[in-house]
């Protein structure tokens, strides 16, 4: 039995009373939504890192090269569903990543094997399910350094059962306005995980793409 480590994460928004009630600054409703973005990016940022950690360069699991390749991807879709006990598969990007395997069904060789059914993805230019596996595309959030939390030249295959993460409760927040009549919002979330079958993962890398 392994146990998950519990963290922390929160956020902390506050802003001049007068400039909020006189419209000089963003509302208060707009920055409660900014520090909620910045929240789930942070998430997302920690489960990145623990993916990282769990499938470092050196792994077996570890897969690069220029662009996504298609043998490749489908290589690591089949190794996990292989691996996995529960039968669900994700593939997890940014557009960036989970964009081209659109491009490579659309373009060249590949564009023969589409039925005509998948015309309106062609259209619209996104893909819910590729062999078997959902695709998630992630937003690309920003830092206040204008830095993505995720990289844009990485993908993962993930077996559902690869790793576990959860949350202790839900989002707890609070506001109150000081007496310097400073209005503030304060916000957290307790959340843990880990990878504890990286063999149920893999991390696809595409080394013509900056980070």
């Amino acid at each position: 039995m392994t146990e998950l480590v519990r963290d922390t994460i929160g956020y902390h928004v506050y802003e001049f009373s007068d400039k909020l009630r006189n419209n000089f600054s963003e509302t208060a409703s707009t920055l409660i939504d900014l520090g909620s973005q910045r929240l789930d990016a942070e998430i997302n940022l920690r489960v990145l890192r623990t993916f990282q950690a769990a499938i470092p360069s050196g792994s077996p699991y570890y897969i690069s090269g220029a662009g996504v390749a298609l043998p490749a991807l489908d290589s690591a879709i089949n190794a996990v569903f292989d691996r996995t006990l529960e039968g669900t598969v994700a593939v997890v990007g940014r557009r960036t990543m989970t964009g081209q395997i659109v491009d490579k069904l659309s373009t060249g060789n590949y564009a023969a094997f589409l039925p005509e059914t998948n015309e309106e993805l062609l259209r619209r230019g996104v893909l819910g399910v590729y062999k078997g596996a959902t695709i998630v595309t992630l937003k690309n959030y920003l830092d206040d350094m204008d830095q993505s939390f995720f990289p844009a030249n990485e993908m993962y295959v993930v077996g559902r059962d690869a790793s576990k993460f959860g949350f202790w409760g839900g989002p707890l927040s609070k506001e109150w306005e000081d007496h310097n009549w400073y209005w503030h919002h304060l916000a957290r979330q307790d959340f843990g995980g880990g990878v504890f079958r990286p063999d149920r993962l893999r991390r696809i890398v595409d080394t013509s793409l900056a980070p």
